[in-house]
């Protein structure tokens, strides 16, 4: 959904062009602070034996994907997005940084599982996430077609994504190194 936040905005904001540039940048620049932030807490929380592997790393990424989940279900139920701008920023803008506690989840779970070929297994993960996008974006431009430009289905199948990625990493992932 997030290639097609800016029609969000657009549809949100009515083509209001002066509030629409301020707010548009909001969720990405809170998304990199606390993906710093929360890989930097990870860090410390590990390096000072405050936390293991496995309760940090499946803590971080509940957080980054239920997180998410609940804000945007929260605002496709409670919301209206035209006379609730900012409200609307503001829960997107939280879904967006919650997300980023991935930082100290999922998107460093490779250094734990082959520290020599973390580059390597990333990249391959990269790639691989990549599926979910390609398929994501023709997908919600559907949604939107179809349902008259209706952001409600498209918030709850990005919610959906969240928390069905969210049991697959819990289900699946690994904290202990392998042998490669």
């Amino acid at each position: 959904f997030l290639s097609w936040l800016p029609f969000f905005w657009g549809a949100v904001f009515a083509g209001v062009l002066s509030h629409l540039v301020s707010v548009a940048v909001l969720p990405y620049a809170l998304r990199g602070l606390v993906g710093f932030l929360s890989g930097f807490l990870g860090d410390y929380a590990l390096r000072h034996k405050l936390v293991g592997k496995r309760i940090l790393r499946g803590t971080a990424q509940s957080i980054s994907m239920l997180g998410a989940a609940s804000l945007l279900l929260t605002l496709l139920l409670s919301i209206d997005p035209k006379s609730g701008q900012y409200q609307a920023v503001a829960i997107i803008s939280a879904a967006m940084s919650l997300n980023a506690f991935a930082a100290a989840g999922s998107s460093v779970n490779h250094f734990d599982l082959a520290p020599r070929f973390a580059g390597f297994l990333y990249g391959m993960g990269n790639s691989v996430s990549l599926i979910p996008g390609i398929v994501g974006v023709p997908l919600t431009g559907w949604m939107l077609e179809v349902s008259g430009w209706q952001w409600e289905g498209v918030f709850a199948l990005a919610a959906c994504h969240y928390v069905i990625g969210l049991g697959v990493f819990l289900l699946f992932s690994s904290y202990s190194p392998i042998c490669i």
